[in-house]
Parts: C-alpha cells; sequence; structure tokens
C-alpha cells in the first residue's frame, strides 16, 4: 500500500515536470527557460489541461492493489 501510495505522489509531481521539460526542448525559442514555460502552459492551456491530461494509467493500475 506504501509503495504504491509513494509511487502516485511521485508521478503526481513529475508528470507535470516532465510536460514542460519535453515542451521547452521542443520548442527552444517559445519559451526562455523552464519557469517562464511553466507560467505561461499554467496561465494559457490551465494546470489541469496544460500539464495533465488525465489521470496516468499507471496510477489507475496501481489503485486496485
Amino acid at each position: 500500500m506504501a509503495g504504491s501510495l509513494a509511487g502516485m505522489t511521485s508521478d503526481s509531481i513529475l508528470y507535470p515536470l516532465e510536460v514542460v521539460s519535453t515542451r521547452v526542448t521542443l520548442d527552444k525559442g517559445k519559451y526562455g527557460n523552464f519557469m517562464q514555460a511553466l507560467a505561461h502552459i499554467a496561465k494559457k492551456e490551465g494546470i489541469r489541461q496544460g500539464l495533465t491530461v488525465h489521470p496516468s494509467t499507471f496510477q489507475l493500475n496501481l489503485s486496485r492493489f
């Protein structure tokens, strides 16, 4: 139980960071740095839609344990 909660917590924190990192890498001229990209994505697309797509399959799979 503790391991699955730790995994879900980790994914919840790291997934949005991976989204921002990927966008900064792919759109080099659009964002100045990581924090500007994070603020831009959150402001323009919203935290829920821009930084998360939906609960990941990994989290849904862990929830049954």
